[in-house]
This record gives C-alpha cells, sequence and structure tokens, in this order.
C-alpha cells in the first residue's frame, strides 16, 4: 500500500479511519506497517521480536512517565523544546 506522500506504508490501525482523525504538525510523517492482512502468528513473532532484540537499548533512560493531568503542561514544555525523548502518560485511575 503507498499512501497520498509516496510512503509504502500506512499508519496500523488507520487505514479505514477517517483522514481527519491523525492529526500532525507539519513536516512529520507517522509511517508504520499495515499488518492486518499478515496470519496472526507471523504478527505475534514480529512483536515478540520488537518486545527483545529490537528494543531501543536506552529507552528507559529515554523515558519520562507523567500522569493523565500532566498532560498540558507536558505539551506545553514539549512545544518549548524542554522535553525530549518519550513521554508516557498513565491513565490508570487518573481520571
Amino acid at each position: 500500500m503507498t499512501s497520498l506522500s509516496g510512503n509504502p506504508w500506512s499508519l496500523t490501525g488507520t487505514t479505514s479511519a477517517p483522514r481527519n482523525m491523525v492529526v500532525t504538525p507539519r513536516g512529520i510523517t507517522l509511517l508504520g506497517i499495515d499488518s492486518v492482512q499478515l496470519p496472526i502468528e507471523r504478527r505475534r513473532a514480529i512483536w515478540q521480536q520488537l518486545e527483545t532484540d529490537m528494543r531501543p537499548r536506552h529507552l528507559a533512560a529515554l523515558t519520562t512517565e507523567i500522569p493523565v493531568t500532566d498532560v498540558q503542561s507536558a505539551l506545553d514544555k514539549i512545544r518549548e523544546g524542554q522535553i525530549t525523548g518519550r513521554t508516557v502518560v498513565s491513565v490508570a485511575g487518573r481520571f
């Protein structure tokens, strides 16, 4: 599958969603693999590989976890360049 931008990928899970559901800043391209057509056994093998030998070595050092109540503040800091890396939003029991 080739998207309108010419990339031979589509964002996983959004191939049938309306285009206006995915909002990204200009110049940002979301790439993923549409794996829906793969047999479940193959998908499980790929996910297992992503969890082990393909997992980034320093992921924990690049990750900050925040409660959902701090999302607005974190977004402001990201826009200002004060936060880099990966931010995980914990939503369990916080709404």
